[in-house]
């Protein structure tokens, strides 16, 4: 798989690499391989957000969603903070 790394300054304080992945065959669909070092570097697991713009696709790592909710609610339990 042939990349491409192209640095851009997106404005003064930030810099932006982009990266030509090729779109490839899944089953019935299609997708992009992302490389081990893209997955380590965003820290992405299992599923990314998808954020669809007016001229570009966006995707971010999904953190666990409520993550530590359990623990507040045990400890919201334990403080009889239990009613709204």
């Amino acid at each position: 798989m042939k990349q491409f790394l192209n640095p851009q300054l997106l404005c003064a304080s930030r810099f932006v690499l982009t990266m030509e992945v090729p779109i490839v065959q899944i089953g019935n669909s299609k997708g992009l391989k992302l490389t081990q070092s893209v997955l380590d570097r965003y820290h992405i697991k299992d599923k990314v957000e998808v954020i669809f713009e007016k001229d570009q696709i966006i995707l971010r790592p999904v953190d666990t969603p409520r993550k530590g909710w359990d623990k507040a609610f045990k400890e919201m339990h334990n403080n009889q903070f239990n009613s709204l």
